[in-house]
């Protein structure tokens, strides 16, 4: 989690806000939540048939024998249905919220909020974390108490 931590402090001081001082409360705390989730997605997929076809033995205007053979189905490739295809899916989440450090009594102040999400295989939060902390702060501050769902191909493990 310090690793996060340390991501997401660097975003925010390319952002331009600088941390406190050894010792010093700063104006705003901010909070840093990341989960790992498993769910399993059912989707259809499509099924071809790219058949052969017998074509038989015949004969030629001059009266040769052609023998018989394969080829490829004329009308082509066919679609022939849809299957269930059921996979796991992890999901990489990460929160960050910033409030007030000093609130009006009773209150918790949130100045920022922001949530981004990425749908991926099985183990790739750490590989993920630093392009969901770029998409937190995608817009900031403009963009608040969104979600954004982050999309990207990993390379092949």
């Amino acid at each position: 989690m310090a690793a996060y931590q340390a991501l997401v402090a660097n975003e925010l001081e390319r952002l331009g806000l600088q941390r406190a001082a050894e010792g010093q409360a700063g104006p705003f705390v901010v909070q840093l939540h990341a989960t790992l989730s498993e769910r399993e997605r059912k989707r259809l997929e499509a099924v071809y048939s790219d058949q052969w076809v017998y074509v038989p033995p015949w004969r030629n205007a001059q009266g040769q024998l052609l023998g018989g053979h394969w080829v490829p189905d004329p009308m082509g490739v066919r679609y022939v249905g849809d299957r269930e295809v059921t996979r796991t899916v992890q999901e990489s989440r990460l929160q960050v919220r910033i409030t007030a450090a000093q609130p009006p009594a009773g209150a918790i102040r949130t100045v920022f909020e922001a949530t981004a999400v990425h749908d991926g295989s099985d183990g790739d939060l750490v590989e993920v974390v630093p392009y969901l902390v770029r998409a937190v702060f995608q817009d900031f501050p403009g963009a608040n108490a969104q979600v954004r769902r982050v999309t990207f191909e990993l390379e092949n493990r």
